[in-house]
């Protein structure tokens, strides 16, 4: 089979879509059906040495286009991968090029969220209607839709005809790493023997204030890593401040998966108290670390945890009466731990690129 995809987020994003489209290309690239992947990205800015794979060939705007990459992802992919001669086209985030009925192929889209709509507040109208327009677009043009999560589906039922038959789940795996988290251990010093961890973009849905809340009324020591969104920042720095200066709170800068899977491994508790999400990448990543992970309301959050009964309202109180059941149980907690893991071992990268074997093979065959 060959392969294209539109693989910007895969280079240019360091988040969750981009750690998405990195994994994806890791598995597909691994299939021995697969002989070619076409990776289209306008630049290429981050490098992942799992995609140093010589079935992946990364092609980028050439000429005039190089001036207008913009437009050139938008208007040239499906011609592109049409030329390749690719069997199938798959964006790898809620939208196609809108030359893609230029490509003979089958056709595949995978949304993560519709966050615009359901939380419409948090988007500029030019910026929903752009995200519609383009989510629109790609759901009439694909042959197949993959959402990361049943929630991800029934929101997108709910804001879109769509036809349910080609709609799909296919839950995203966590990169090998954090399976083998306590080999790198070392590689930290964490400041506290025993905290919390936050791993995640400070910002209104993450829900960080409510976490901080909860943290100073137990006065219990957390790690955060992620970075404050301007907009936020002035909600949270105050509390950030203080509870620094009481030697409660240590911002983390890990410089890769390693480094992030040590502070898993080291956390007796994981945080994540998001009220809206896709899926939610950092329940997943604590369970295959085997820590377990505190929720948020969001309903998807437990498909990435594994842990309902550790889903809380996201309110301060309800946080803070959680952590403090688990704090000083090591046995219900060690019950958690590996009922988490055993959770994760369903989701690891092997497991998940057997199902999208069967997915591209079916696809072609029907």
């Amino acid at each position: 089979m060959i392969l294209a995809f539109d693989a910007k987020r895969a280079y240019q994003n360091a988040t969750g879509l981009g750690s998405y489209a990195r994994n994806h290309l890791f598995m597909v690239a691994a299939l021995d059906e697969v002989s070619q992947i076409l990776a289209l990205t306008p630049k290429v800015n981050i490098l992942d040495q799992r995609l140093n794979n010589p079935k992946i060939q990364i092609l980028q705007p050439e000429h005039v286009w190089q001036l207008i990459p913009a437009l050139w992802r938008r208007t040239r992919l499906g011609r592109i991968a049409e030329q390749y001669k690719a069997q199938i086209f798959h964006g790898l985030s809620a939208e196609l090029p809108e030359d893609i009925g230029l490509f003979s192929g089958k056709k595949v889209v995978t949304v993560h969220d519709v966050l615009f709509k359901t939380r419409p507040w948090e988007y500029s109208a030019f910026d929903r209607r752009m995200h519609d327009y383009k989510l629109q677009k790609a759901l009439e043009a694909a042959d197949k839709v993959v959402c990361i999560s049943h929630q991800t589906l029934n929101e997108l039922s709910n804001a879109y005809q769509i036809n349910q038959a080609k709609c799909e789940v296919i839950y995203q795996p966590v990169h090998p790493d954090f399976y083998k988290a306590e080999t790198f251990k070392e590689l930290i010093n964490p400041p506290f023997k025993k905290f919390i961890l936050s791993v995640g973009t400070v910002e209104p849905r993450k829900n960080t204030l409510a976490l901080l809340q909860a943290i100073e009324l137990l006065n219990l020591p957390i790690v955060l890593i992620g970075r404050i969104k301007k907009s936020y920042s002035k909600n949270v720095l105050p509390i950030i401040e203080r509870l620094i200066k009481k030697q409660l709170l240590y911002r983390a800068t890990p410089k890769d998966s390693k480094e992030l899977a040590a502070w898993y491994h080291h956390a007796h508790i994981v945080v994540y108290p998001s009220v809206a999400e896709g899926f939610g990448l950092p329940p997943l990543e604590a369970a295959a670390a085997g820590r377990v992970c505190i929720t948020g309301p969001s309903p998807c959050l437990t498909e990435a945890s594994g842990l309902p009964e550790l889903q809380t309202s996201g309110n301060s109180d309800d946080l803070a009466n959680t952590i403090q059941s688990l704090w000083n149980k090591p046995q219900y907690l060690e019950h958690l731990e590996q009922k988490a893991r055993k959770h994760a071992d369903h989701l690891r990268i092997e497991n998940i690129k057997d199902i999208w074997r069967s997915f591209y093979v079916s696809l072609i065959q029907n």
